[in-house]
């Protein structure tokens, strides 16, 4: 039996402290160490990182629609908000401006995601540095596999964007800020990352929640997820048909929509 590190243990301890759920969305904390939070001036970095980010989009028009495009989504959902201006006057403890940059997907050329690098040095520090490392929860990809050719019905699906259907507390977001330019006036303006990425935690936590209830798509929920696909197999359609609605089900009551179902029966409507 493995046993966790004191790290782990401490970061097992933060998230059970801190998830909450409200308005049909999880909360939780970030897992920072214990011990003094002194952080540089980042603003300039960010400054920096958003001139170069300016530059980019000026040579490529269509790169700066997609951009821009992909910003007032995650305003609209929620995901990311704009700072009044004494919010931003006010210097938090805790307050981090974040680098960004852009990925793209090669099976997808025409989109791309904005990525906030928590990882980026500052003065010999990152915000990465102040925390811990989240607990090691990661189904093996061969185990996945296994259970999906286990049994003589296939069926799969996707929770759509996983990784951003988890909030961060308020105290907390202050040290996810961000700089971006209004396409309309061109004010630099200041914003704040709301989300972040302990979903497989609390994605398994809900599961656990409604095992009473739903014992088998809350045992199929931890074991046949890898990252945001669920993956797993059935004896038979019916039984596919259930454990979808099912698993269905139980992400919805933690915030977490299951689309694009597939099953390798040939009458299965998920």
């Amino acid at each position: 039996m493995f046993t966790k590190s004191p790290h782990e243990e401490r970061s097992l301890q933060i998230l059970e402290d801190t998830v909450s759920y409200s308005s049909r969305m999880n909360t939780t904390g970030l897992l920072w160490k214990d011990g003094p939070r002194v952080f540089p001036n980042s603003l300039p970095e960010a400054k920096r990182s958003l001139l170069s980010m300016q530059k980019k989009m000026a040579a490529d028009p269509s790169f700066a629609n997609e951009l821009h495009g992909e910003t007032l989504k995650l305003i609209a959902k929620g995901y990311t908000r704009m700072l009044e201006e004494e919010e931003v006057v006010e210097k938090p403890e805790n307050g981090w401006y974040l680098p960004i940059f852009t990925v793209g997907n090669p099976h997808k050329p025409d989109r791309v995601r904005l990525v906030w690098d928590a990882a980026a040095q500052l003065s010999g520090v990152a915000p990465n540095d102040f925390l811990l490392k989240g607990p090691d929860i990661f189904v093996p990809l061969l185990q996945i596999m296994y259970n999906f050719r286990m049994r003589a019905i296939g069926v799969s699906g996707d929770i759509a964007e996983m990784f951003h259907r988890i909030a961060v507390r308020e105290e907390d977001a202050k040290a996810q800020r961000f700089l971006w330019q209004n396409r309309t006036t061109g004010v630099v303006e200041t914003f704040q990352l709301n989300v972040l990425t302990f979903a497989h935690y609390v994605r398994d936590l809900n599961a656990k929640k409604h095992a009473d209830k739903f014992p088998s798509a809350a045992k199929a929920n931890q074991r046949s997820h890898y990252v945001d696909d669920f993956i797993d197999s059935c004896h038979s359609e019916e039984e596919a048909i259930t454990l979808a609605k099912e698993v269905r089900e139980v992400h919805e009551r933690g915030g977490f929509h299951m689309r694009k179902w597939l099953s390798t029966g040939t009458s299965c409507t998920l």
